[in-house]
């Protein structure tokens, strides 16, 4: 634990209402137990209470000779997609969009079968009556059966990818990047809708990337572009970006090879990529600051990014309707809404918490109830089975007083 932050920690601990001894106690059980026992490669933690910082932390190693550091850039993957609801509800504000609206007033191709009812927010809270499996069902039965080509098992080769796609794109006529971007998508196009929207909640990534298909279309600008003029420099993201500058690839953390997705997460091709469902990079630093704009209801300091209507919208329980027997299926506009689930993420926690994770194993988190904001940014390892966020959530929330 950074010793600065423990003494301040110590210091303040009266007027933030914690308690020290608690978090003293987890900054040990996370070195010993999630880092020395190979459960994290690394973790870097942040956490504020009431807008002062009251834990950073800094463990393990990075692969890469730049020094571990709370400024280390790491691919935030799923976490793209809060921040993508967030630029959304900004365009709104411009009059540029209605996440009201259905889809196809933006994408006019996204008609018919139903497709028609979908509207942006069902994008948000992904209930939009699709799901991944069903459309890859679909998907490898239509190649099958109307053009002979067999889909490769998700362990297969890379050779034998390549050839797939290759057989895609001569049979159908597509180049073989616009099939590896856009032939899942061409196949939910031509699928019926299976459900009515808002009938049951699906992850659904896909319905991201549309978004910000959307933003890109209706600012003019390219997603890094609008983001760092409208969200990312008021806020002072530095280290925030899609397509990361060259000059910082130095400072994304090294991955260990038998850590999760290592072999994408180390590619240049990751550092730049666009993917509006998972393609962010940044800092938890910087995502610190943009949940503390969270936490206080689109405002930073003296910078308003956001309307507080907006933000309250964003962060409530859309899908309160949704019959769902696994309680999975509360969800707010882009974020995860804690409602009554039963998650990794602490029974702790108040109803009204927001969070979300990033694969490999990043997560952002706000619970205003309690004033509390944090970013846990690690590195897992492909063996590891312990739920590492959940019980440093749980540690944190005995440490409030």
């Amino acid at each position: 634990m950074n010793e600065l932050v423990k003494q301040e920690m110590i210091k303040n601990a009266d007027k933030l209402n914690i308690i020290p001894e608690q978090l003293m106690r987890m900054d040990k059980v996370i070195q010993e137990l999630f880092v020395n026992q190979k459960e994290r490669q690394a973790i870097i933690l942040k956490i504020n209470r009431h807008g002062s910082l009251i834990f950073e932390g800094v463990y393990g190693t990075n692969t890469k000779p730049h020094a571990l550091s709370t400024d280390t850039i790491f691919c935030v993957q799923s976490i793209t997609k809060p921040i993508i609801a967030t630029l959304l509800l900004i365009l709104q504000e411009e009059g540029l969009v209605d996440v009201n609206d259905p889809v196809k007033c933006y994408l006019p191709e996204f008609d018919g079968g139903g497709k028609e009812n979908i509207h942006l927010w069902h994008f948000l809270t992904h209930t939009s009556g699709y799901n991944y499996s069903e459309i890859s069902a679909y998907m490898e039965k239509t190649l099958l059966e109307k053009y002979n080509i067999s889909t490769p098992t998700r362990k297969a080769p890379r050779s034998e990818w390549e050839e797939y796609y290759r057989l895609i794109s001569e049979k159908l006529g597509m180049s073989i990047d616009d099939v590896k971007e856009n032939i899942f998508y061409k196949f939910m196009l031509e699928m019926p809708l299976p459900r009515k929207p808002h009938k049951e909640m699906s992850y659904f990534g896909l319905g991201f990337e549309k978004i910000k298909e959307i933003i890109e279309k209706q600012s003019g600008e390219s997603i890094d572009e609008y983001a760092r003029k409208r969200l990312f420099a008021p806020l002072g993201m530095n280290d925030t970006y899609w397509n990361m500058p060259k000059d910082k690839w130095d400072r994304i953390i090294g991955r260990a090879q038998n850590s999760l997705s290592s072999e994408w997460l180390n590619s240049e091709e990751s550092y730049v990529s666009d993917n509006g469902a998972g393609g962010l990079k940044s800092t938890a630093e910087d995502m610190l600051r943009y949940c503390e704009m969270v936490r206080n209801e689109g405002r930073l300091g003296d910078v308003r990014v956001m309307s507080k209507a907006s933000v309250r919208a964003m962060v409530s329980d859309h899908n309160e309707s949704i019959e769902d027997e696994w309680e999975w299926g509360s969800w707010s506009l882009g974020w995860n809404y804690h409602g009554n689930k039963k998650d990794d993420s602490s029974i702790l926690r108040s109803p009204t918490a927001v969070c979300h994770n990033g694969g490999g194993a990043t997560k952002i988190y706000v619970d205003k109830e309690y004033g509390i904001t944090m970013t846990l940014f690690s590195v897992a390892m492909k063996n590891s089975e312990i739920n590492v966020i959940g019980r440093i959530l749980n540690m944190l929330y005995a440490a409030l007083d």
